[in-house]
């Protein structure tokens, strides 16, 4: 048997986005209780202008109040600012204002093969393969290079399964069954750009960089939506498991005897790093006053290079391998024509990861 899936799944998502008077570093809009989310005006402040983080001194460029002069900004933000889909939504708001389905394709093929075969009046054979391929793209909400959605990029999900069995007729009171099985799989879920250091060619260096983990720094910014490859990406795994099972069935009288054990050999190889490519936030405390609320904005921050704090993590494969252990006896007695007795024992040792 085979089949195939074609799916295209539309969702809609509401983020938010820069305002295009955000992306030149004017936010006279913060001061609108109406627009802001908030329902008290936003006050910025000048960057230490109190000699320490934040300051007493509004933000202001030739008079105008919550706007930046040129010379104050980083041309790597604003550049990354303007980046970002342009607002179409919520009604002029600074928040929830863009909107946008996306569409996740998915695309899986399977198949099964089975054969039996009957070798003699004594010995009976099947085997059996199943494969399975599923590959699913889900888009950004952002753009390619930016994109900062966690559960976007390239999912590919690989499984194969082979099973065999022979069963062996000694006489009508002896009966064995041998099985070998085997399981693959392979996980993956990656980023964007996963071979390119896209954080150097923004500007934004010393990032770590090792192919198959690059892309871009995870930036969050208080009061947009973030960007950048999401935590814990990319994500791969690879399994391997063997296992032998052996069933043996003894009539006795009244009678029947069952015995069998069961191994398995299982190998796991993980990659998750939390933050493989860095992670940078801007909090809003540079441009506000600590401690006082409604003052200060992530974006501003971002703006004028103040990052409140930066994180690395280091990517490490973890290789798990186990026994499974299994062994079980049993016996179906059958006391009187009308009563059956079924008593049994069963042991399964799962023997520590190494």
């Amino acid at each position: 048997d085979t089949e195939a899936n074609r799916i295209v799944q539309g969702s809609p998502v509401t983020i938010s986005v820069p305002t295009p008077l955000e992306r030149q570093g004017n936010f006279y809009e913060l001061l609108n209780p109406a627009i802001n989310g908030t329902g008290i005006p936003i006050q910025l402040y000048q960057p230490g202008s109190a000699g320490g983080v934040g300051g007493t001194a509004k933000l202001s460029c030739n008079g105008q109040n919550n706007v930046f002069c040129s010379g104050q900004m980083s041309q790597v933000a604003l550049n990354i600012l303007k980046m970002y889909p342009l607002p179409n939504a919520n009604n002029g708001a600074v928040y929830n204002n863009y909107t946008e389905n996306l569409n996740t394709t998915n695309n899986t093929f399977q198949w099964d093969v089975r054969m039996d075969w009957n070798i003699s009046s004594k010995d009976q054979v099947f085997g059996r393969f199943s494969y399975s391929n599923m590959h699913q793209f889900a888009p950004s909400p952002l753009c390619s290079t930016l994109d900062g959605w966690y559960g976007d990029g390239n999912n590919a999900n690989i499984g194969e399964n082979l099973a065999v069995s022979e069963t062996h007729i000694f006489n009508p009171n002896l009966i064995n069954e041998f099985r070998l099985g085997y399981n693959y799989g392979n996980f993956t879920e990656k980023q964007f750009n996963p071979n390119t250091n896209v954080s150097d060619t923004l500007g934004l260096g010393g990032i770590p960089f090792t192919p198959g983990q690059g892309g871009l720094v995870n930036v969050s910014p208080n009061g947009i939506n973030g960007f950048g490859t999401p935590y814990y990406y990319p994500t791969l795994e690879n399994e391997h498991v063997l296992e032998f099972l052996d069933n043996v069935t003894k009539i006795v009288g009244n009678h029947a005897l069952k015995f069998g054990v069961d191994f398995q050999r299982v190998n796991v190889s993980e990659l998750q790093p939390v933050i493989a490519t860095g992670a940078y936030n801007y909090t809003g405390e540079y441009t506000g006053i600590p401690g006082v609320a409604n003052t200060g904005s992530g974006i501003a921050d971002f703006l004028a290079n103040e990052q409140n704090s930066a994180t690395t993590g280091v990517a490490n494969y973890a290789d798990n391998h186990r026994w499974v252990r299994s062994a079980y006896g049993q016996d179906d007695w059958r006391a009187t024509p009308k009563l059956t007795v079924n008593v049994g024992l069963r042991y399964d040792f799962f023997g520590p990861k190494t």
